[in-house]
């Protein structure tokens, strides 16, 4: 009885220890005189791991591990093995343990991801209010990048300015924002579905809104596939009641009235984005422009050239701006001007892990996600809640095909990625 009543205890401490992560971290953004936002973010995670660390080894001897020992966990562990192992072959060990400046996302951070992937297997989930709360952290850095959008900055600070018009809220670059927008929105979009939940209606207009704001087309592709891939399991596990049609038909509505409003406002803005994207998808596949997807035809190319020179550890975690730089300035000045010689990361997250850890890198890394993914599906019977998490991690996956992975967003995707391969998740419909 004892011991129940204690894996009770602390399984409601990890709940809110990944709500605090999910719900606060995302509002700190603005800098503390020399600390850096990135510096206070993840000090905010490092600190609420620490106190989740020390309350476990309190309960230990109850709990007895919060590391189970199945495949999944296994593939995890080698996964940061091979990249501990590239750190060592890293051409600045120090830059792939910190990270890059401005970046911060070297093997401590990346083990901060971890740890919260962990954690998120072992939380057993008995309500909403782990979901509720982290909408209402989506409303609120949504209302605030609107705000921008339409150019009210209450809070003046260069971390969150110069994109121009494209509002960047509390994320600091508008495509970061926008991958923040693709986990959210099939939270919202569950919780009304579901839930009946008005707060979940009104979560998914202003994100869905915000994310048009952003002109991230990668955003727009991963959010438009999550939101699809929630149809498409709410139809395969569950059968669809009328009420729920209803509210589908209601998303469906106020998504054509959002479109409608905000490609009028900008004088066809959106449409005009839009479109480029069957551009250049036709420039990058059939006439191998360089220039297709804002140049991230020229970067990827290079970036495989750069693979095949150290495919088995690659140049190091946080290590691609030197050796790329070295290898395609001349060229890269010669194209696009000498302000377009920075490459930091490879626009691709995929290419990214392959370039600075290694092929045999990213071949665990995504043989890790297709089960975390097999995982997934099987937990989808269990309760509706894992067809949010499903479509939150699916648009994630998409949208990374374009974009860079950043401690600003990447935290959220790895706790999702915990929280839908548990094996604790309840058996009973969870109330509002």
């Amino acid at each position: 009885m004892y011991n129940s009543a204690a894996k009770e205890k602390f399984n409601n401490i990890t709940i809110v220890t990944i709500t605090l992560t999910l719900s606060i971290v995302p509002l700190l953004f603005l800098k503390l005189e020399k600390f850096d936002f990135l510096f206070i973010r993840l000090g905010a995670i490092f600190s609420l791991l620490a106190a989740y660390s020390v309350i476990m080894i309190k309960y230990i001897k109850t709990i007895k591990t919060v590391f189970d020992r199945d495949r999944i966990n296994a593939w995890l562990m080698s996964y940061f093995l091979i990249l501990i192992i590239s750190t060592f072959f890293s051409e600045n060990i120090q830059r792939s343990i910190i990270g890059q400046p401005g970046r911060m996302e070297g093997i401590i951070t990346i083990f901060l991801y971890l740890y919260l992937f962990i954690i998120g297997r072992t939380c057993r989930i008995k309500s909403n209010k782990i979901f509720t709360y982290t909408l209402i952290a989506g409303i609120l850095v949504s209302l605030y990048g609107i705000m921008q959008f339409y150019g009210y900055y209450p809070f003046h600070d260069e971390v969150i300015k110069g994109f121009g018009s494209r509002p960047s809220s509390t994320m600091q670059n508008p495509n970061f924002l926008g991958t923040y927008l693709v986990l959210i929105i099939p939270i919202s979009t569950y919780l009304y579905i579901f839930n009946s939940k008005i707060a979940g209606l009104f979560g998914y207009a202003v994100s869905f809104y915000c994310l048009l704001c952003t002109s991230t087309r990668s955003a727009w592709l991963g959010g438009m596939f999550s939101i699809l891939c929630f149809i498409i399991i709410h139809k395969l596990t569950y059968n669809i009641k009328k009420s729920q049609i209803y509210r589908y038909f209601i998303i469906f509505l106020v998504t054509l009235l959002i479109m409608a409003f905000f490609n009028y406002q900008t004088d066809g803005k959106l449409i005009r984005r839009f479109l480029t994207i069957s551009d250049d998808a036709k420039d990058f596949l059939v006439e191998q422009s360089d220039d297709a997807g804002a140049r991230r035809g020229f970067i990827w190319k290079r970036v495989v050239q750069m693979i095949g020179e150290e495919p088995i550890f690659g140049f190091g975690i946080e290590n691609l701006l030197e050796p790329y730089t070295e290898r395609y300035r001349d060229e890269v000045e010669e194209k696009y001007g000498a302000e377009s010689s920075y490459t930091d990361k490879a626009h691709n997250e995929y290419l990214n892990i392959a370039v600075t850890s290694g092929i045999p890198s990213l071949m665990i890394y995504l043989y890790f996600i297709i089960l975390v993914l097999k995982k997934g599906l099987m937990n989808l019977k269990i309760n509706t809640y894992f067809i949010g998490l499903y479509a939150s991690v699916a648009g994630y996956l998409i949208q990374a095909f374009f974009n860079i992975s950043m401690p600003v967003t990447a935290y959220v995707f790895w706790i999702f990625l915990g929280l839908l391969s548990t094996d604790f998740a309840s058996n009973e419909e969870m109330g509002a």
